[in-house]
Order: structure tokens, then C-alpha cells, then sequence
């Protein structure tokens, strides 16, 4: 019997698309992997940059021209336009040796429950059951 998606993990799912459509549009490759976690309204999307990743080589250049502060503030507006959520900036980190960028949110709900919109249920339904 496959698990239901948490409230967190579908904002966390949906967030995690726009990070990785904004980068591709931005610097005009997709990258690595963009990875989202929740514990409870609390949200962590994780955007891992291209770049050589053998033993030795330079680390990936975290600080390339990606809008890192602008970034936040257009999740958290597609998550408000596109899905109903609301989400609050917590803030992000670079570092550039690991080559990740981690931007983080809380989901605002009432009753301090995330809302459950019908946009992220059809978002997700393509993702595999856990």
C-alpha cells in the first residue's frame, strides 16, 4: 500500500519544479538535481549546479549570475498563484565547494496546517508512489 503525500511534500514538489524551470531559464541548462524536503510547514529546496564533480576537479561556481535573492520571492509567488499556498522566505545558502544552493520556506496555513490546493494534486500525480 503506497503512502499519501503530506501537505509539505506537495508544496515541496511543486517548489521544487518552479526552482528547476527558473534555473533553466536563467542560465539556459537544467541543473543537476533539485531535491525538496518538509518537516511539517517547515520546507527546504535543495538546487544542485552543473559542473565537474570528479575527485580533484574545481568545485561548481555557486556564485555564477543566478539571481539567488530574487529566486525565493518567484517560488513563493507561483506557489500563491499557481497552487493557493502561501509560503514565508526563511532565507538560502550557497556553498560553492558542495555545488548546492538550499533556499528554505514555511508553508503558511490555518490552524498551522498547509493548505491542500487542487493545483498540487495534479502536479504530483505523475510522481512514483512511495
Amino acid at each position: 500500500m503506497a503512502s499519501e503525500w503530506t501537505a509539505g511534500e506537495r508544496v515541496g514538489a511543486f517548489a521544487a519544479r518552479v526552482l528547476e524551470d527558473l534555473y533553466t531559464v536563467v542560465c539556459g541548462e537544467r541543473p543537476v538535481s533539485v531535491r525538496a524536503s518538509s518537516d511539517g510547514d517547515t520546507l527546504a529546496v535543495q538546487l544542485r549546479l552543473p559542473g565537474p564533480a570528479p575527485f580533484g576537479a574545481p568545485a561548481p561556481d555557486a556564485d555564477r549570475s543566478l539571481p539567488y535573492d530574487a529566486i525565493p520571492e518567484l517560488v513563493r509567488a507561483a506557489a500563491r498563484v499557481q497552487a493557493g499556498v502561501e509560503l514565508r522566505i526563511d532565507g538560502w545558502s550557497a556553498d560553492g565547494e558542495l555545488g548546492l544552493v538550499t533556499f528554505s520556506f514555511s508553508v503558511a496555513g490555518e490552524g498551522g496546517q498547509p493548505p491542500r490546493p487542487r493545483a498540487m494534486l495534479r502536479l504530483v500525480a505523475d510522481e512514483p508512489q512511495r
